[in-house]
């Protein structure tokens, strides 16, 4: 399992441009609006210092897997006894971007790996837009399929969690408005 943290490289190559484009197009002699820019680097140069790739290896036959953060400046490594694992957890979690008029909606899915000693392993396991046809095309499916793989193979519980979907509101509306047409059926005495 990898993840490589696109998103927070993404994230600091956006801040670096701005911050570029600040400091060259609205240049100023204000202290204030010059130290715009200088932060929006700082900022930008920290999130790409410490953003790691992450890889997870998984070897049954040993019962190890190996977890490597690979940074910028240094790598690291850390060996996990399968046998610590107790759940695999994939949650979906949405996210919405940008403005009134082009906006953005996605979800993420995090993987999950929950160990004895209440710690835990998170990769990022993919991004999918989130459309009205994912009520019908559930695109969660193969994620959803492929974190069970990996809870089947350690030999644990899966669990997965995700915000209601469309389906699952209107199914909760729907049984709301029968119990209330039922029990106003009823009288009260």
């Amino acid at each position: 399992l990898r993840d490589n943290n696109i998103s927070g490289f993404i994230t600091s190559i956006v801040l670096i441009i701005v911050a570029v484009a600040m400091f060259f197009f609205y240049p100023s002699k204000d202290i204030i609006t010059q130290a715009v820019p200088f932060v929006f680097g700082i900022i930008a140069i920290y999130i790409f210092w410490t953003t790691k790739i992450v890889t997870l290896t998984l070897d049954k036959s040993s019962g190890k897997g190996n977890l490597v953060l690979q940074g910028i400046v240094k790598k690291e490594s850390k060996e996990i006894e399968l046998s610590n694992v107790t759940e695999v957890v994939l949650q979906k979690i949405f996210q919405s971007s940008g403005s009134r008029k082009r906006s953005s909606n996605e979800y993420q899915y995090i993987l999950n790996l929950a160990l004895k000693n209440n710690d835990e392993i998170s990769l990022e396991f993919g991004i999918t837009k989130a459309a009205v046809m994912d009520a019908i095309l559930s695109p969660d499916e193969g994620k959803r399929k492929d974190a069970k793989q990996v809870a089947d193979f350690l030999g644990v519980p899966f669990k997965f969690v995700a915000p209601p979907s469309l389906k699952d509101a209107l199914g909760a509306m729907r049984d709301g408005v029968a119990q209330s047409i039922a029990m106003s059926g009823k009288k009260i005495v």
